[in-house]
């Protein structure tokens, strides 16, 4: 029987050097799971009053998309990487983190 999943890639291990490869890397990963978008904001789009049954399955969608990024971004960092981030409540926080403290503002604004 065949099989229309793509088959899952190991994650680039970010160890705090091989940094340009493991960000083009992580994004393409990050996109190819529809996670992304989820990863760049750091709320769930609030829902509305009285809401329908989509309404509240898509919210639903959207805070399980933003915990999905968080754990893999938690998973795909070395330890000594992972101590610096485990405090941070949200994907777009550890990737701000991770683009200051090892890529550097200058280096960011050109990537």
């Amino acid at each position: 029987m065949a099989s229309n999943n793509v088959p899952l890639l190991a994650p680039p291990v970010f160890t705090g050097k091989n940094d340009e490869m493991w960000v083009v890397k992580m994004r393409r990963q990050l996109k190819a799971f529809d996670l992304w978008k989820a990863m760049e904001t750091t709320e769930p789009p609030a829902l509305e009053e009285n809401p329908t049954v989509a309404q509240i399955r898509f919210h639903s969608k959207q805070v399980a998309k933003r915990a999905k990024a968080l754990t893999i971004l938690h998973s795909v960092v070395d330890d000594d990487v992972f101590m610096r981030i485990s405090n941070l409540d949200t994907a777009r926080e550890i990737w701000e983190k991770l683009q200051e403290e090892f890529f550097g503002n200058e280096r960011t604004k050109k990537m």
